[in-house]
């Protein structure tokens, strides 16, 4: 997700460069909305015989790090903060604005629905699996509400024993509780299920 300085969320902001004599822009955040990856669009307003150069700001990717389009798009690999230039020329003067972004990461989680905890040397424990995980609890119940498993370490699998005795778990479906804040402090729960075949 992209987000400006002024708490807009969304794939794109507009910078307007107008009045090009005298030199006069004006930058405003366009539109909001959902963007995968960190992928950011640009315009400009037109103005009599202008150029246009951008400069992405973008110090990843700086062999792709600038445009003379007039509504060029850019994408950013890495989470961060970037200041995009804009300047538009014509024969009688340069107008250069700026603003500042902040790419943030794209919270992910994974969960199976099935395992086999048979020893076989696949497929072997269950958990979920994710990106930008700040805290992490998982639990595990049987069918009759007793829980047989809890991890706060997203490292620590259930390998489909009873409360870490050893003892497997007979083939059943079994309800997990993931409990997870991203590290944009935003909370995600997941109940569902998980069947165990050994």
């Amino acid at each position: 997700r992209v987000y400006d300085f002024n708490g807009i969320i969304g794939c794109d902001f507009t910078i307007s460069a107008q009045n090009c004599i005298p030199p006069n822009s004006i930058i405003s955040p366009a539109t909001s909305s959902v963007c995968i990856p960190q992928c950011v669009g640009f315009s400009a307003m037109t103005c009599m015989g202008c150029t246009y150069f951008w400069n992405f700001g973008d110090y990843i990717n700086s062999s792709n790090n600038s445009s003379t389009d007039l509504n060029p798009t850019h994408t950013y690999s890495q989470p961060g903060k970037y200041c995009v230039f804009l300047t538009a020329t014509n024969n009688s003067c340069a107008d250069t604005t700026s603003l500042c972004i902040d790419i943030v990461p794209e919270f992910t989680f994974y969960i199976p629905n099935a395992f086999t905890p048979n020893g076989d040397g696949g497929n072997n424990e269950f958990y979920g699996k994710g990106k930008y995980i700040k805290t992490y609890e998982m639990f595990i119940y049987n069918r009759w509400g007793e829980q047989i498993f809890y991890s706060n370490d997203i490292a620590k699998h259930w390998n489909g024993t009873m409360k870490g005795s050893g003892n497997a778990v007979i083939e059943d479906v079994y309800v997990h509780v993931f409990n997870i804040i991203d590290i944009n402090n935003i909370e995600h729960k997941y109940v569902g299920s998980v069947t165990v075949v050994q």
